[in-house]
């Protein structure tokens, strides 16, 4: 037996020996970094200890000066902050110093919504002091007066609750990014009492998931007009990078067109909203190069 499988073995040993050497003696193009992240674990001032991580532009070219613009990203119900991996690398790419927030403590289950309100405003506080404090490893990288936030369905939800309560205390954000937002009453309740800015809503075609499109009825709660954006063929996953099969068994499967196309979405709204230059090429995560067409579904 074994000697008859000896030619058999020693055929696969010079396949893997010939990659091998192909690997080693190929040219390899060496492309810089253009992003660094630093993942922690932060106590808020409610007493809750959050783990996060920081996605900062790194190399030339990568933002439009010496700050950078700031951009805190909420996932959604029942997520992490490992939902946005890519999306965020795309930003800090893009020369948009990212921040993704886990929403439930290191040491809980849960938390409910008004203290990971709470949190959320208390992330952006930080933030800014962060970017303003000389002795402080982000000093000189970000910048305090461009930031904006987002999050995805409850994600969504917290981010316009915070922002009733950071315009409250006269903290300026300059913009708003909801991902197939899932409001309750008391999001909608905080949307119409916000004072006008630039708000982003995309989202997908209506299901179990994004409570059969609510998204809508929190767009119709602004004072004032938002950016509205439907994709019909996208799920709620899509605006997860990457998602997992639990999102995509529940809520109805993902396309890596969906995600691109949230993501160029979100991209080209916070250019305009925090003022950044055109991105230099292939600096944005490689969407814009795809060649998707985000007017038509995902080809099966």
């Amino acid at each position: 037996m074994m000697a008859g499988r000896r030619p058999f073995s020693l055929f696969w040993t010079w396949i893997m020996a010939s990659l091998m050497w192909f690997r080693m003696t190929a040219p390899v193009e060496e492309t810089p970094p253009c992003a660094v992240v630093t993942h922690f674990v932060r106590l808020t001032t409610t007493g809750h200890r959050i783990e996060g991580a920081v996605y900062i532009p790194h190399g030339s070219g990568a933002g439009p000066g010496p700050l950078f613009p700031m951009f805190v990203l909420s996932h959604g119900f029942s997520r992490d902050y490992g939902r946005h991996i890519s999306n965020a690398v795309s930003y800090a790419c893009a020369g948009i110093l990212t921040y993704t927030p886990n929403a439930i403590p290191v040491d809980d289950i849960r938390l409910d919504e008004a203290s990971q309100v709470d949190n959320l405003v208390d992330h952006v506080l930080w933030l800014r002091r962060r970017v303003s404090d000389p002795e402080d490893l982000l000093y000189g990288i970000g910048d305090a007066q461009r930031l904006a936030l987002g999050g995805h369905s409850a994600g969504a939800a917290v981010s316009v609750e915070a922002m009733g309560k950071l315009q409250e205390q006269g903290v300026d954000i300059d913009a708003l990014v909801l991902l197939d937002p899932v409001p309750d009453q008391d999001t909608l309740e905080a949307a119409a009492q916000l004072q006008a800015l630039p708000v982003l809503s995309v989202r997908s075609r209506p299901g179990a998931c994004n409570a059969y499109g609510s998204g809508t009825a929190l767009e119709e709660a602004f004072p004032f007009a938002v950016t509205s954006v439907f994709f019909p063929w996208a799920t709620h996953c899509d605006p997860e990078s990457p998602t997992d099969v639990v999102c995509r068994l529940l809520c109805g499967g993902s396309s890596e067109q969906g995600r691109a196309a949230y993501r160029m979405e979100t991209l080209r709204f916070l250019k305009t909203a925090l003022s950044l230059p055109p991105t230099p090429e292939g600096r944005d995560g490689d969407t814009s190069r795809r060649g998707f067409d985000l007017d038509k579904p995902p080809a099966p």
